[in-house]
C-alpha cells in the first residue's frame, strides 16, 4: 500500500460524513489500521513507512477532522522503534486490540524521582479523555502510563480552534515501574529523536493538508465574486498575491514530503523540525491571506476561512522549539561547507 492508497482511503472515509464525532473517527481510523500503520507485520501492524503516515495525516488536514490520529502513531513509534521489553510488548498490544494511546505535542520531560515516582504536568495532550494510556518522556527514557492510575488527572484545556480538544495531564507521586519505561540510556535518546522527528513531520503534514484545502477554496470564492463587471480573480494583483502563496507553499510541500519520503529519524529531526516550521508559517500565512481575500465574509460563520486561522494558530505553538533546529541544521551545513 503505497502513500496515495493511504491518502485516497482517508478521503473517502471522511467523505462520507464531515460530522462524525471523535468517538466515531477513532472507529474508522481503526478500521483502515492507521493507528498501527508503523508498526511491523510482526506486531499487528500494517509495516508501511513514515510516507504513508504523513499522507494520512495531510489527508486529515484538509478536511480539519478531528480524528486524534498523530498521538496514536507517536505512539506506535514509540513501540516500533523501542527495544525488545515488557513495556513494548504491552504497548503493541493496546495498539494491536484498537486502544487509544496518547502522546503530548509539546516539548517536556519529567523527572523521576529516586523512590521511582513522578510528579509533573504535560500540556497540549490531544484527546486525553479517550485514551486509556500516554507516553511521555522522562529523565530515564519515554514510559508507559496508565490514565487511570492512582496521582494522574486529566483536565481539558479550553482554546481557540474548536476542531481540537486538548488537555494538561499532571501527575502527583506516580509510580513508573520497572516494565513501565520503553527504553534507557542510548536507546532512549535513540527513540526520542524518533518521535520528535515524526511529531514535527505530524504537524506538519497538518498544516500542508489544511492550507492546500484553504488555497483552494480560496481560489473557488475569487473565482465567483465579481467586480466591475468581471470575477476578482482576474486582477493582477490579486493574481500575484495568490501565485506568491503558491510558492511558499509548494516549497514547504517539497521539503516535508522530501524528509517524510526518506524515513528520517535520529540525528535528523533538526532537520524535521526546521521543515515543520517553514510548513505551518506557510499555513499561517495562507489562512491570514486567504481572510482578506475573502473580505468581511471571510470571519463569518458561513466562511471556513478562520477555522483555518485558528487552526494555523494553535499548530505554530505545538511541536519542538523551531529555532533551536534552524541553529543546528545551520551548523550542519556550515561544518559540510568547510
Amino acid at each position: 500500500m503505497t502513500a496515495e492508497d493511504i491518502l485516497e482511503a482517508v478521503e473517502r472515509a471522511l467523505e462520507a460524513d464531515r460530522a462524525m464525532s471523535m468517538e466515531a473517527t477513532w472507529e474508522v481510523a481503526v478500521g483502515l489500521g492507521l493507528p498501527t500503520m508503523l508498526l511491523t507485520e510482526e506486531q499487528g501492524g500494517l509495516g508501511l513507512g513514515l510516507e504513508a503516515a504523513f499522507a494520512a495525516l495531510c489527508a486529515l488536514g484538509r478536511s480539519m477532522n478531528q480524528m486524534p490520529l498523530l498521538p496514536a502513531l507517536l505512539a506506535a513509534q514509540a513501540a516500533a522503534s523501542a527495544p525488545a521489553s515488557r513495556a513494548r510488548d504491552a504497548l503493541t498490544e493496546r495498539l494491536a486490540a484498537g486502544e487509544y494511546v496518547t502522546h503530548p505535542l509539546t516539548p517536556h520531560r519529567l523527572d523521576i524521582g529516586q523512590d521511582g515516582r513522578v510528579s509533573g504536568g504535560v500540556t497540549a495532550v490531544l484527546n486525553a479523555a479517550m485514551a486509556s494510556c500516554i507516553i511521555v518522556r522522562t529523565t530515564h527514557g519515554p514510559a508507559l502510563i496508565s490514565l487511570a492510575t492512582a496521582g494522574v488527572t486529566v483536565e481539558e484545556r479550553h482554546i481557540w480552534d474548536p476542531t481540537r480538544h486538548l488537555f494538561d495531564v499532571r501527575f502527583e507521586s506516580v509510580a513508573i515501574e520497572t516494565h513501565g519505561l520503553l527504553a534507557s540510556g542510548n536507546e532512549a535518546q535513540r527513540v526520542t529523536r524518533a518521535l520528535a522527528c515524526l511529531e514535527a513531520l505530524g504537524i506538519a503534514a497538518d498544516s500542508l493538508g489544511a492550507a492546500d484545502q484553504s488555497l483552494a477554496l480560496t481560489l473557488e470564492y475569487l473565482a465567483l465574486r465579481r467586480q466591475f463587471g468581471r470575477p476578482i480573480a482576474m486582477f493582477q494583483a490579486i493574481k500575484h498575491r495568490v501565485a506568491d502563496l503558491k510558492v511558499e507553499l509548494a516549497a514547504a510541500e517539497a521539503l516535508c514530503w522530501d524528509i517524510a519520503g526518506r524515513g528520517v529519524e535520529g540525528e535528523d529531526a533538526s532537520a524535521a523540525v526546521a521543515a515543520a516550521a517553514l510548513a505551518n508559517e506557510a499555513f499561517r500565512n495562507m489562512a491570514e491571506q486567504s481572510i482578506q481575500l475573502h473580505g468581511g465574509i471571510g470571519v463569518t460563520e458561513e466562511i471556513r476561512a478562520h477555522h483555518f486561522l485558528k487552526r494555523a494558530m494553535l499548530n505554530l505553538a505545538l511541536g519542538e522549539r523551531a529555532d533551536d533546529a534552524f541553529a543546528a541544521v545551520g551548523r550542519r551545513l556550515l561544518s559540510g561547507a568547510a
